[in-house]
This record gives C-alpha cells, structure tokens and sequence, in this order.
C-alpha cells in the first residue's frame, strides 16, 4: 500500500469536518506518482478527482494499492504501507484532526523530499518516506 497524505505545519489534516485545502497541483501530482494505476479514494474526497474519475476508485476502507485519505486517521493503515508521501502546506491552519502516528516506529524513513508551485500555495514540500 501507497498512502498519501495533506498537512499543514501543526500536522493538522481536517477543521470542523472540512479539508483545509484542495490544491489542484497536488491532485494533479498524485495522479503523475500512481503512473497507470487507480487511486484509492473515499467518498469525501471524490470532488477533488473529478477531473480524473477515471484514476480512481471511492473505497469504504484502504487496503491495498495507492490511497488518499485525508478525513480518517491514517495510523491503522501504516503498517501495511510500504511508502507514504505527504504533501505539506507550509502554513498553519485550524485543525481539530491531526496525523498523530509517529511513522518512524513503523519502519519508515525519509527518502526524498521535493519542492514545487501549488495553485493556491507558493510553496508546498512533498516528502517521501519508504519501509
């Protein structure tokens, strides 16, 4: 499994049940990593990839293949994750959920770490950790 994840600088991933952001280069980005597979998607985030319903499948649950979870917590799902990439805003938010797990105890380690333009960010880091 391939999990990728959005945060702001205080790990914050949702405020008041709602994303707190939707930067088209990010969806775009994702669909370049998962080359000609599907994206594992739930239904919460199925109008960020309206433009590529055809690059994704809306699931009830992640266990396989490449995944975007942005409204669950992501801990139960590590350990079965090979890679995980997290594209972070560079800003703080309010957030009342937060990616908490400490992903290095589940074997994970940094292995690149990229820089691009978004559309509604300067500046957004995408890192990507492997097992």
């Amino acid at each position: 499994m391939k999990i990728f994840i959005c945060l702001d600088d205080n790990s914050g991933m949702m405020f008041n049940g709602r994303r707190q952001s939707r930067d088209a280069f990010v969806v775009r980005d994702i669909i370049s990593s998962i080359g000609e597979s599907v994206l594992n998607i739930d239904k919460y985030s199925q109008v960020l990839f309206k433009a590529f319903e055809h690059k994704i499948n809306v699931v009830d649950s992640f266990d396989n293949g490449f995944c975007f979870i942005e409204n669950k917590d992501v801990t139960p799902y590590l350990k079965d994750a090979k890679k995980l990439v997290i594209y972070k805003w560079n800003r703080k938010y309010p957030s009342d959920m937060r990616f908490t797990a400490d992903f290095s105890a589940f074997g994970f380690s940094l292995y690149e770490v990229n820089e691009f333009k978004g559309r509604s960010h300067d500046i957004i880091t995408k890192e990507t950790y492997v097992k």
